[in-house]
Formats: structure tokens, sequence, C-alpha cells
């Protein structure tokens, strides 16, 4: 049974708007049968949204959050001198003070640009994180409030598109 009380009027307006596309096509010389398909589609997905409301996909769990990117710490851990980047399962402890080199630069993936990061440390270690890595937002803000380079690096790095856009944040004299 359908909660009346609960329906939208934006709900109504697009049931009758994908209802009113269903005849439309029904009825015009060209049936575009992918159209009509699609419409339907929307319809039921309308009318089911209130029918059914206990279904999962209507009420999807959201006191949990798929991924936390803001807040997660990633591969990184931190501690007061220094940070440890966990990469293919290694530990590498670094130091803020052994950090030499700071370079962001864009990869080009064709139908995206990737912002990455090359850091190196006095002992001629370094890695190099994207910003598709888990972690990557607390890592530039730690970075940053560490070595105070520029806080729009990351968008001259970005722009223009499809460009390398290489820029020293930080070196070591």
């Amino acid at each position: 049974m359908i909660a009346l009380k609960n329906i939208k009027i934006a709900d109504i307006f697009r049931g009758v708007l994908y209802l009113g596309f269903i005849v439309a096509v029904l009825f015009s010389k060209q049936k575009n049968w992918w159209v009509l398909l699609f419409f339907a589609i929307m319809l039921a997905y309308t009318i089911l949204k209130y029918a059914k409301p206990h279904w999962k996909i209507f009420n999807p769990d959201r006191t949990k959050p798929k991924f936390d990117f803001i807040n997660s710490l990633g591969i990184f851990k931190y501690t007061e001198d220094g940070f440890t980047v966990t990469l293919n399962d290694k530990p590498q402890p670094f130091k803020w003070d052994d950090i030499t080199r700071i370079v962001a630069y864009k990869e080009d993936l064709l139908a995206v640009d990737e912002i990455c990061l090359l850091t190196e440390d006095k002992n001629g270690r370094g890695f190099t994180v994207s910003e598709s890595v888990n972690g990557w937002y607390q890592f530039t803000v730690a970075l940053q409030k560490h070595f105070g380079f520029d806080e729009w690096w990351m968008a001259k790095v970005a722009q223009p598109p499809f460009a390398r856009n290489e820029m020293v944040l930080f070196e070591k004299k």
C-alpha cells in the first residue's frame, strides 16, 4: 500500500512527466522503444519508492559513511617528528627534518588528469603518491602545515588540463 502522506510534490510531478513521455512515445509515428523503456523504468522507480519503502535501494543505511576520504589517514601514520607511509605492505618512516624536496605534478590519464606528489629525503629515499591514494587529503594538509608552501598549489598544478604542470613546493637548500 502506498503511504499517500509521504509522497512529495516533486515525485508526483516526475511521475506525471514520465507518464506523459510514455504516452507521447506510444502515439508518435516513430516509436523509439529505448526512450519508452527508459521512462517506464523511471516511472516504476518513482512508484516503487513509495510502494516498497523498506527495500534497501530506496532506504540505504546512511549512518555508515562509504568512505570518509577527508578524515582518513589511509596509508599514512603521523608522529610529532615525522610520518610513516606504507607502500607494498612495507612501512617506511620519514622525519619532517629529513625531507629535502617535494614536487607536485600532474599525470595525463587520457580522460582525466591525476595530481601526484614526489617526496624525497636527505638519504635519497623517496616516494610518489597520487590523489587517488587513501589518505591523500590528510597528507597534503600535513605537508602544508610543516613546510608552509603555497596553499593554492593544487589549483595551479591542475590548470591547464592535460599538461604536466610540474611545480617544486619545497626544496631544502
